[in-house]
């Protein structure tokens, strides 16, 4: 086996270890458990799981993008039709568990009509439950293409900066946004649509991003030249960038 696919193989593990460590600190939140064990997966190693994903799921879509400029748009394409069935798939298959919130709605149409129109916007721009990294990421991979348009990464790092100092407005300094007429309508409205920046837009997108610069400039970065496997450098760096800047969404 090479050393290529024995890192590629490090990282799909990797993958698994967060998602049981996010189960875990799911089960943790849930029952409100305190000990100084949960704190360490819930406030240390569980905490840079989603953006893990996001940046390794950055990295190799921009590998394989690379190796391919000229079917660049099909390979986007696919990886967001791929994305949306998987995401499909397990809102079916958690769609029983509605049921009981269905019943409660009722038999009136006007109830019903109104529970799905709420269910189809979590659908679409939210993620019920923890699927929100899957529309988070198909989101991402959205904007990535508009802003990857003529094969340049500038237009895409302008929109991740652009959209990381709105999120510092949104969370951190409401006070500027709601002090202006327009502003404020345009929050409302966004928020009316997507009712939270924890999503692809302003999270997912970030650090898909930050994955993407990764690998377009690895070799300077000699990422493959270091002892350190890239699954873990994409890990710690993530990481260590997401503390240097001030109000990073690193707890996601």
């Amino acid at each position: 086996m090479t050393s290529g696919k024995k890192r590629y193989i490090a990282v799909d593990i990797l993958k698994i270890v967060f998602a049981y460590l996010i189960m875990i600190n799911h089960i943790i939140l849930q029952y409100g458990i305190s000990n100084a064990v949960a704190k360490l997966i819930s406030y240390g190693i569980a905490m840079v799981a989603v953006p893990y994903f996001f940046a390794s799921s950055g990295y190799f879509l921009f590998e394989s993008v690379h190796r391919n400029l000229p079917e660049k748009k099909m390979i986007l394409k696919r990886y967001i039709q791929k994305t949306f069935v998987i995401y499909l798939i397990w809102s079916a298959l958690m769609l029983p568990f509605k049921i009981p919130e269905i019943m409660q709605t009722g038999l009136h149409l006007k109830n019903q009509a109104v529970f799905w129109a709420k269910y189809f916007r979590i659908f679409l721009f939210i993620g019920d439950y923890q699927l929100w990294y899957l529309i988070g990421l198909i989101w991402a991979v959205i904007l990535f293409t508009l802003c990857f348009k003529n094969n340049r990464l500038k237009p895409c790092v302008i929109a991740m900066g652009i959209l990381y100092l709105i999120r510092i407005l949104i969370e951190c300094f409401p006070q500027i946004i709601n002090s202006n007429v327009i502003s404020a309508n345009l929050l409302q409205a966004y928020m009316i649509v997507f009712g939270t920046t924890r999503n692809g837009i302003f999270v997912g997108f970030i650090y898909l991003m930050l994955g993407v610069l990764l690998a377009k400039y690895k070799e300077k970065l000699k990422l493959f030249q270091m002892e350190t496997p890239p699954y873990i450098y994409i890990y710690r760096h993530s990481r260590d960038i997401c503390h240097r800047i001030p109000y990073a969404p690193c707890r996601v």
